[in-house]
């Protein structure tokens, strides 16, 4: 078939007359004014630590308990529920960085930068100890995954409404969007349960994760400053170690580092696949900060 049409394989699904010539406009400039409302003002509720990562823990659990209610499941997800969990993970995000010292003294343009390509891969690996987490607490399958705070899904009673974002539907568009969870998502839960980090671990996880991404991606001074970050959180973790006196941690590290490779490898299988789609024009989204969804699949 890909020799008849003259096209590979991965793009016969391309429909030229179904490439949309009106987007649908996502308009997130109240998340931006909020991120600059959080990085301006001191929370009012700081927490008392020696280290950075100390007080960003706190800070990550404060955020895990608040306004905390029981587990349940979606079985539709489009537009709506998607915005709430943008807003969810973009704003948890944005005050939990608000806690490391370091980072809210530099520029306030360079922290939106981190911010809005590091909100994306922090959702992603909060999302993936808690899927670990609730799979063990409530004894559920693999077809069960976190997509929001407090919401789950069974991806074998589960829908994905692409509707607002292309003509296609959601079976030509499986190979192009992360619309759907599988077996590389599988095999890092496994391995986060297998590690079960501690909350500093976590943490420093999420850091390094979201930091060494906004350096790649940005490099010149976005790479200077989250080098410097990462060094200051890499001496916290050792210290940790240190005080808990853990001597032989390499091993620790060595799994927390192929975890979060995991995830960044799978991100830019995805970012490959999304690169395509905007080629043939099947998404047809246009969202009024672009920056801040380069990673999220559109």
């Amino acid at each position: 078939m890909a020799n008849f049409l003259g096209r590979p394989a991965f793009i016969l699904s391309c429909e030229p007359d179904k490439a949309s010539k009106v987007k649908t406009i996502v308009d997130v400039t109240f998340l931006i004014n909020q991120a600059f409302d959080i990085f301006g003002n001191v929370d009012r509720k700081r927490f008392s630590s020696n280290s950075n990562l100390g007080r960003m823990t706190k800070k990550f659990e404060d955020l895990q308990n608040e306004k905390s209610s029981n587990l349940s499941t979606i079985k539709v997800l489009g537009l709506k529920e998607s915005m709430i969990f943008w807003e969810q993970d973009f704003l948890r995000t944005a005050r939990w960085l608000s806690h490391f010292d370091e980072f809210q003294e530099l520029p306030l343009s360079i922290r939106m930068q981190i911010l809005k390509v590091a909100w994306i891969l922090w959702g992603r690996l909060d999302k993936l100890v808690k899927t670990a987490n609730e799979r063990k607490n409530q004894q559920l399958n693999q077809n069960f995954y976190m997509i929001g705070k407090d919401v789950g899904i069974d991806i074998g009673n589960f829908e994905v409404d692409v509707s607002w974002c292309t003509n296609y539907s959601k079976e030509q568009l499986a190979y192009y969007l992360d619309c759907h969870h599988d077996e590389p998502f599988n095999i890092i839960v496994d391995a986060i349960s297998d590690l079960k980090p501690s909350d500093m671990e976590l943490n420093f996880m999420l850091l390094e994760l979201c930091l060494a991404h906004a350096g790649k991606q940005h490099q010149g001074d976005v790479l200077m400053f989250t080098d410097r970050l990462l060094e200051v959180v890499s001496n916290e973790l050792h210290d940790y170690y240190q005080s808990e006196q853990i001597s032989n941690y390499s091993s620790r590290i060595t799994k927390m580092m192929k975890i979060n490779n995991l995830i960044r490898r799978n991100l830019f299988e995805r970012l490959e696949r999304q690169a395509v789609a905007k080629v043939f024009n099947i998404i047809s989204v246009h969202f009024s900060h672009p920056d801040m969804f380069c990673n999220a699949g559109f």
